[in-house]
């Protein structure tokens, strides 16, 4: 037997049961605690740390660029902004591919072990190694490459700059001293 009680809502009284009456006020209770449970989890979070640290993509300049993380994630990268940025002090602004590299740090298709190829080129069948593995056949192969055709078969790129002019100083340069 589902009893009734009467509650007066606008002036008008209106029949309700005890499972109805439960329903709402859990929900409007729970209403009621949301915003102290959520200034509760703000208070909860740590705080935001910045480095400095230098971009890591193919261009071979390393922008500086600064690194928030919290709690050992990377939450965004930002680029330099700080000091005069006039024409003989300009600032080194990171370009979109530097302050994007969180992106690539948390792909889904990042690579995380090494994988050796064991079908032909082009096929895409790989195989996981292990790291010594990988570094003893790179090791390996770097050997063999410089005993046939010396160490000027490495170029580093360390210090050029992503221009095709530096090259080029680079290249004439290296002619120079050949011939001296």
């Amino acid at each position: 037997m589902i009893k009734y009680f009467v509650t007066k809502y606008k002036g008008a009284y209106m029949q309700q049961n005890r499972r109805d009456f439960l329903k709402w006020s859990s929900l409007f209770g729970g209403l009621a605690l949301t915003p102290m449970q959520l200034s509760s989890n703000l208070l909860k979070t740590s705080p935001i740390v910045t480095k400095w640290a230098g971009c890591n993509v193919n261009c071979g300049t390393k922008c500086p660029i600064k690194v928030h993380t919290q709690d050992g994630v990377v939450k965004y990268v930002s680029t330099d902004n700080e000091g005069e940025d006039e024409f003989d002090t300009r600032q080194a602004r990171a370009c979109v591919r530097g302050r994007s590299s969180r992106y690539k740090v948390y792909n889904a298709n990042r690579l995380k072990r090494p994988l050796k190829r064991v079908g032909k080129r082009g096929e895409g069948k790989f195989m996981p190694i292990s790291w010594e593995q990988a570094f003893d056949e790179i090791a390996s192969k770097m050997k063999e490459v410089k005993e046939k055709y010396g160490n000027e078969a490495f170029l580093s790129l360390i210090l050029l700059a992503p221009t095709a002019p530096c090259l080029e100083i680079v290249t004439d340069l290296y002619l120079l001293l050949q011939d001296s």
